[in-house]
């Protein structure tokens, strides 16, 4: 089994951000693409990993 790539704070909520920011938009009805199933999978285990990292890197 691999070990992961640790995900600062800074980098993961960057990416955090970006995905909220298209989620909201969508959510106004602004002109957005919809989430492909690797955007969200992206997000999704992007948040996850930050989650589950060992201390000092676990920002859950």
């Amino acid at each position: 089994m691999s070990e992961r790539k640790t995900i600062d704070l800074d980098q993961g909520w960057d990416f955090m951000q970006k995905g909220i920011t298209k989620l909201k938009n969508i959510l106004e009805g602004l002109p957005e693409p919809q989430f492909s199933s690797e955007d969200y999978m992206m997000l999704y285990t992007t948040i996850y990993n930050m989650c589950t990292q060992k201390p000092p890197n676990d920002y859950s």
